[in-house]
């Protein structure tokens, strides 16, 4: 078969499908006539990934199970990647907006600072004194700001925001998120690292 579907199970409000294609045209005509909507002629951006022997990864939202949830918003999906190099797919998300969209990234991490490889990085200005009058409208000012960095940079550049140690920040943003908040964010290996104190402890 061109479009061999390898897994399909259930997380939450999701149906989910890993499938594996041998041609990209095969993979786009596939998601169509199986339901899922995406623009035409997507084929060109599935063809690198398909080349890779990358595998994909489906997602649609189960609106009966959502129902009977009881939440009233759809919950976000963790995944978890085993690999050196995290790669973010965000081609065909992309190819479905009409106008410029604003991906924000937050990253936690046991090693220190992540950044961005293929976007040339540009810090938001910071240490500055301001006017006491925009701490009301510090918001605002703040999206012109960005907005003005963002342009001026040619729309092809990637902002870290903040980064600090989450068990020792002087000051901190907000209050540090506790274990069981970090746990529920998606960092399975905290019951790991804890353990690993432990047992050093001991010895």
């Amino acid at each position: 078969m061109i479009v061999t579907v390898e897994a399909r199970f259930n997380v939450g409000e999701y149906d989910i499908l890993i499938l594996r294609a041998k041609e990209s045209g095969r993979l786009e005509t596939w998601l169509i006539r199986n339901g899922y909507r995406i623009p035409r002629g997507v084929n060109q951006l599935l063809k690198p990934d398909i080349c890779s022997s990358r595998k994909f990864f489906v997602a649609k939202a189960n609106l009966d199970k959502f129902d009977a949830s009881g939440h009233q918003l759809i919950r976000p999906l963790q995944i978890y990647q085993d690999s050196h190099k995290f790669i973010l797919p965000i081609c065909l998300g992309m190819i479905n907006t009409t106008s410029e969209k604003d991906l924000i990234v937050y990253i936690l991490s046991a090693k220190g600072q992540a950044e961005v490889t293929n976007y040339r990085i540009v810090k938001v200005p910071y240490s500055i004194n301001l006017p006491v009058f925009l701490k009301n409208e510090f918001g605002d000012f703040y999206k012109s700001m960005f907005q003005t960095y963002y342009t001026k940079e040619d729309r092809k550049v990637a902002f870290p925001e903040y980064a600090s140690d989450m068990s020792n920040c002087d000051p901190c943003s907000a209050e540090p998120l506790n274990n069981e908040e970090l746990k529920q964010a998606g960092l399975f290996w905290l019951d790991y690292l804890d353990n690993n104190v432990e047992n050093n402890r001991i010895a």
